[in-house]
């Protein structure tokens, strides 16, 4: 019971205390210049639905400890990935950047990449990470974000998307340090706000270009790689809120869209397709069921509501093809220094599993709904190689079957992929 109590509390000292890390619902984005400006705008994002998400979780803490004394009993037989995607050697030959500075984004290789950035919810914010009990989910860890995270090297165990990138060009910036609050300096271009939907990323985008904007040389000179990856709370809270159908969701993400494209020169926006979360019913710890079923109606109530699994899965579907046939309008390549890339490595992929058939939990945090940092690693691991797979080629799952192994840019085609330069 002693355990419990020093949780709940810790949890407190995290989500309460820190009362200057918390988003100001008021502040609003300054203009850009007299000719590009943005009006203020109140995001009205305080964390309130992440806030009760743990704060019901550290109710139940508190009145049903035996259900909490057992947690995160991982399963010791593991997947095809047994071993971790740090220990894969890295095989391209990196070489420095163009000269002249491209000016087209259908022209960029990695090693002319000076900024990363990324939008999102709780999985890029980081949250569940390296967590080790459900209460610690709570914490975040941008650090090791698999878009945007720039904790340590690849060398060193952390793989991200811009551990990547840094074999190409050291300079990077933007990458998160550390488990950082989004106004801390060191969370850097990463806005992704634990708990979002499709409805905040108006907001994120309006933070975004606040952040840019503080440094001109990084508004207009750098290129910059933006990933974005939104749905999971859509999905799960769909079945209790306003705003969160297919049609709404599209709405929510081209508001965000066009709002970069106006403002934001010198930009490659990765647009990451969100996995199907019908699965989460199914996401149980070994000797942990109680548990993961009760953190399960917590996190994502509407997967356990009675026959929604085929109306999740379909909703997933519904999203995709929405936001795909927006990306098809070509509405994003009007310019030659700005486009959106859909890359859709998770819409097919559902959870590894191990030669028992059950899933491999070490792909999940203690509260079994979460990515852990193996899932981190496998989401920078594929992003990375889907940015190098041409458009209408792109994987939407990891085939077990082969071994995994990293794309190179090559001789002929050292380029990131776009739709236009894939035909």
């Amino acid at each position: 019971m002693m355990k419990i109590v020093k949780s709940c509390v810790l949890l407190a000292c995290v989500l309460f205390s820190c009362a200057d890390a918390a988003p100001n619902a008021r502040g609003g984005i300054r203009r850009l210049n007299a000719n590009n400006n943005v009006r203020a705008h109140d995001p009205e994002e305080n964390y309130a639905d992440f806030l009760k998400i743990y704060s019901d979780l550290a109710y139940k803490m508190l009145h049903e400890p035996e259900q909490f004394e057992n947690n995160n009993n991982v399963e010791t037989t593991y997947s095809v990935l047994d071993d971790d995607l740090t220990k894969i050697p890295f095989p391209c030959q990196p070489k420095g950047p163009q000269n002249p500075v491209p000016t087209s984004v259908h022209s960029l290789t990695p090693a002319d990449i000076g900024v990363v950035a990324a939008l999102g919810d709780s999985i890029t914010a980081g949250n569940g990470i390296r967590a080790t009990s459900p209460i610690m989910v709570a914490f975040i860890n941008r650090g090791e974000s698999f878009s945007v995270g720039g904790d340590r090297t690849l060398e060193e165990g952390v793989l991200t998307l811009p551990n990547i990138l840094k074999k190409y060009n050291k300079d990077l910036q933007g990458e998160s340090y550390c488990g950082r609050t989004k106004l801390h300096t060191q969370a850097g271009y990463n806005v992704a706000l634990p708990g979002a939907t499709n409805l905040n990323l108006f907001s994120q985008a309006t933070e975004l270009i606040n952040k840019f904007a503080k440094n001109l040389t990084v508004f207009y000179d750098e290129w910059k790689v933006i990933t974005l990856l939104i749905g999971g709370n859509d999905l799960c809270q769909h079945c209790m809120r306003d705003g969160l159908s297919a049609e709404q969701y599209k709405i929510g993400i081209e508001k965000a869209l066009d709002l970069l494209h106006k403002h934001v020169p010198r930009a490659f926006v990765n647009l990451v397709i969100m996995a199907d979360v019908s699965v989460v019913p199914e996401l149980i710890h070994p000797n942990s069921v109680e548990l993961c079923e009760t953190l399960h109606a917590i996190e994502c109530a509407c997967a356990n509501v009675t026959n929604t699994t085929e109306e999740m899965y379909q909703l997933q579907r519904d999203y995709y093809e929405q936001v795909n046939e927006l990306i098809e309008t070509d509405k994003y390549d009007t310019r030659d220094d700005f486009t959106v890339v859909v890359q859709p490595f998770l819409l097919d992929q559902k959870p590894l599993v191990t030669a028992n058939g059950t899933y491999d939990m070490r792909y999940f945090a203690p509260d079994c709904f979460h990515p852990s940092y193996k899932s981190h690693q496998f989401f920078a691991f594929q992003l990375w190689n889907s940015m190098l797979i041409k458009y209408g080629d792109k994987p939407t799952y990891y085939d077990e079957s082969k071994a995994p192994a990293y794309m190179c840019p090559t001789d002929s085609f050292p380029y990131f992929y776009t739709k236009k330069n894939s035909q």
